[in-house]
């Protein structure tokens, strides 16, 4: 759904989140940013990285299990630590620090190496996709923070930027998780926004 929408006209994504905003008491701005939020779940998860990619925190609860009804300001992911930092990971594969100060050693050798993981791994996935789909937005990256600057089809307000931060880390194996469809806020009040409009079904 997420790449339908942001393939629309600027003035029909607009429209759709006046629908959207009016029905269901939601800010338009937000409404957007929610799919922009879908957006950066599907691509990441639709490359090689899913497999062994964790999402995570009160946004997964909302996104995928949908427990908790709330915007996502941020993304919280984890990785593979085995790929990360295979040189921490004993040969057997277990991938839990055996002490209190290897789980500090191994929690500030991860932070070191992320920031160059996002650069190098995650930004490329990320960026190509944008080109490709060419979609209005960029990418910026401090430390093991990715943000995805987008160009707002509605105006927002100042305390909430056109812009998705997705965070890092690498504490998991990736081995136990569930696997879940992430939903948009927007769908049924896009098809009532599109239902309206003369010559469309």
């Amino acid at each position: 759904m997420a790449d339908a929408f942001l393939h629309l006209p600027v003035a029909d994504r607009r429209e759709a989140l006046s629908v959207a905003a009016d029905q269901s008491g939601r800010p338009a701005h937000l409404l957007e940013k929610d799919v922009w939020v879908v957006w950066a779940l599907a691509t990441l998860y639709g490359s090689a990285l899913g497999e062994h990619l964790v999402f995570k925190g009160g946004t997964s609860l909302s996104k995928a299990y949908q427990v908790i009804r709330r915007f996502s300001e941020d993304v919280d992911l984890t990785y593979d630590i085995r790929t990360i930092a295979p040189d921490l990971v004993g040969d057997d594969g277990e991938a839990l620090p055996k002490t209190r100060s290897e789980e500090k050693r191994w929690s500030s050798e991860v932070r070191k190496r992320l920031p160059d993981w996002v650069v190098g791994t995650v930004q490329p996935i990320l960026a190509e996709a944008l080109a490709v789909e060419s979609l209005a937005a960029t990418i910026r990256v401090d430390g093991e923070k990715l943000f995805i600057d987008y160009e707002a089809a509605t105006a927002g307000s100042g305390y909430v930027a056109p812009s998705v931060m997705l965070e890092f880390g690498a504490r998991s194996t990736a081995s136990r998780r569930v696997c879940a469809t992430w939903f948009a806020m927007l769908p049924v009040w896009w098809k009532a926004s599109s239902s309206r409009r003369p010559g469309r079904a």
